[in-house]
């Protein structure tokens, strides 16, 4: 073939290779054009999937219409394909008839009556990625010199990129629609977050536009909106809500307060047991913010790798949910902020009218003219506990009582939070110590720092809160000081709560260890219960037999002890003023310690 035919036949196979409309058209194209101009009698492309050993016809060009299937599987380990793939290089097999290196290629041209075959390695990958040869074959025993070859790899060098050209087309074509795809499901989810304030309908809808197990944590409401099963083979829908209400309600509550400090998907582990077997369970874990305040948490269950157009669906998901959070969350803070300025004019006594504030009060469902109690809130050593996590304490412990058909309202002031109880005939010590302990239970589901809790006593008529609050602020204060933690009443002090929050905390610690600080190292160093003797003798009045009894010790025993102990540290007990600076250290001890 001279330069000339070379240059118009290389034109032709252009022409026709770029006549395809899509990939399988192109491919087509390239064989016809192949077999046209190098003078083959018929062709294939094959792609080679070397994960399960076998090649597969992806298109077939056979003028001669013969009867019967031709083979469209091909084992690779006697296929020329593997080779011409492996080494990068033509295969030639002059007469496939005759030939005892590639058995299939044999038995198939005395079937179909071929001779000579060309495999052609292609400079291209089908759609799923596998790579892909050109088989060609001649009726005759063929003469193939070194123009036909060049001319042949022309041909597939020039297939190959328009086969690539027409896959970039196409990945174009899916890319458009998958943004056309989000665009329109991020419209959506903002016309439905927008115009419904139910999460529970989004929720809904957010399931199959994931198409992943996937649950949401409501923060504002304290609800747990659950998808389908992770795990359908080992549990069905209804016993995965049920694992979740028993087994993951309090750590997915806490989740946004302690796992994510970013806006980035954190990966996390759950550990489930059922009765037979567990097992373990990895979620996405996305933070839903808003203003820098956590109001919940989008997790979706996958072993697999999201894809950038999942990304982008999440994060219109992500931003759908805090649109419906955010609602919640103005109306909860609208309602705190105006109950909070309400009983901030209580507790300061700044109202002019009783009846004016007596009618505001009731439209929180407070009575001003019936008796309450004030349990007070404090965080210690957290500078003021953050505002968004407070704000989360304070909806959560709302939630908690609203659940439980009680009416307390929470309120918060000063960085503490305050549960206004009725006091009515139900409001047993017990009732109320119980309600103290739930409250307690409640908050550590938000917050890793141990509160302090103080009860007060009863707030009869308006006036009487200001003075409670100042009793409780002081308690609060010494229990701070002294590393008091848990819930705590005067009565945990005795009558020392006045004289001990003038006092400075280091000079406490002084004065019990001028007094007591030598039988305490006594006791350590050698084992001795000086000071345990001491703290009965005290408690029981200064009289021997009872706080024999209560040590369980003859009285002989506990007359050695109280004399040893006075000469030891000249400790004259029947001084009263020695056992009155004996008793109030013993009594700071209990505090300071």
């Amino acid at each position: 073939m001279d330069i000339s035919s070379l240059i118009t036949a290389l034109g032709d196979v252009a022409d026709l290779i770029n006549s395809g409309s899509d990939t399988d058209a192109t491919l087509r194209q390239l064989v016809v054009a192949a077999c046209r101009h190098g003078d083959w009698l018929r062709g294939s492309i094959m792609s080679i999937d070397l994960a399960s050993g076998y090649g597969y016809v992806t298109v077939r060009h056979d003028p001669t219409l013969q009867l019967g299937r031709p083979e469209d599987q091909w084992i690779l380990a006697t296929s020329p394909s593997l080779v011409a793939l492996r080494d990068n290089r033509p295969v030639i097999i002059p007469d496939a008839q005759a030939s005892d290196e590639f058995p299939g290629f044999r038995k198939e041209s005395r079937e179909r009556g071929y001779c000579s075959v060309l495999v052609m390695p292609m400079r291209c990958t089908d759609l799923l990625g596998r790579p892909m040869v050109l088989t060609v074959n001649s009726e005759r025993v063929k003469s193939i010199g070194p123009t036909d070859l060049a001319l042949m790899k022309l041909i597939v060098h020039l297939g190959s990129i328009a086969v690539e050209k027409q896959k970039a087309i196409a990945e174009q074509k899916d890319a458009a629609l998958q943004r056309e795809m989000v665009l329109s499901t991020h419209t959506r989810l903002m016309q439905q977050a927008i115009s419904d304030d139910s999460v529970q309908k989004l929720s809904d809808a957010i399931h199959p536009i994931i198409q992943r197990p996937a649950l949401i944590v409501d923060l504002t409401t304290d609800a747990i909106l659950v998808g389908t099963s992770p795990k359908p083979k080992l549990l069905d829908d209804p016993e995965w809500h049920e694992i979740v209400e028993t087994q993951l309600r309090t750590r997915l509550r806490r989740l946004p307060f302690e796992t994510m400090r970013d806006d980035v998907a954190t990966l996390t582990e759950f550990h489930i047991t059922l009765e037979r077997h567990s097992f373990d369970l990895v979620a996405r874990v996305y933070p839903l913010r808003i203003d820098g305040r956590s109001v919940g948490a989008l997790m979706i269950f996958s072993d697999d790798e999201l894809t950038e157009y999942d990304q982008l669906l999440i994060g219109s998901i992500r931003l759908a949910i805090s649109v419906q959070l955010m609602r919640n969350l103005i109306r909860f803070q609208f309602e705190r902020r105006t109950l909070d300025d309400l009983f901030a004019e209580i507790i300061e006594s700044k109202w002019k009218n009783e009846n004016d504030l007596a009618q505001r009060a009731l439209k929180f469902e407070i009575r001003l003219n019936r008796a309450h109690r004030m349990i007070v809130v404090s965080f210690p050593e957290s500078d003021g506990l953050a505002a968004a996590t407070l704000g989360n304490v304070q909806r959560g412990i709302t939630l908690l009582f609203d659940g439980s058909g009680s009416k307390p309202v929470v309120i918060g002031y000063a960085d503490c939070m305050i549960i206004l109880v009725p006091a009515t005939k139900n409001s047993t010590d017990e009732y109320v110590r119980e309600l103290m302990l739930k409250v307690m239970r409640e908050v550590r589901h938000y917050t890793s720092i141990e509160p302090i809790s103080v009860l007060s006593a009863l707030c009869i008529a308006p006036q009487d809160y200001q003075g409670q609050w100042k009793s409780c602020r002081s308690i609060l204060d010494i229990a701070q000081a002294f590393g008091k933690r848990g819930v705590l009443s005067a009565e945990d002090f005795g009558p020392l709560p006045t004289l001990l929050s003038t006092a400075n905390a280091d000079s406490v610690r002084d004065v019990v260890r001028r007094t007591l600080g030598a039988v305490l190292d006594h006791d350590e160093r050698n084992e001795t219960q000086f000071f345990i003797t001491l703290k009965a003798y005290i408690n029981s009045g200064c009289r021997n037999q009872q706080c024999a009894d209560a040590l369980g010790i003859h009285v002989t025993t506990l007359r050695y002890r109280l004399a040893k102990a006075s000469d030891l540290f000249r400790l004259d007990l029947e001084s009263s003023t020695t056992r009155f600076d004996v008793e109030l250290a013993i009594r700071l001890h209990d505090l300071c310690l």
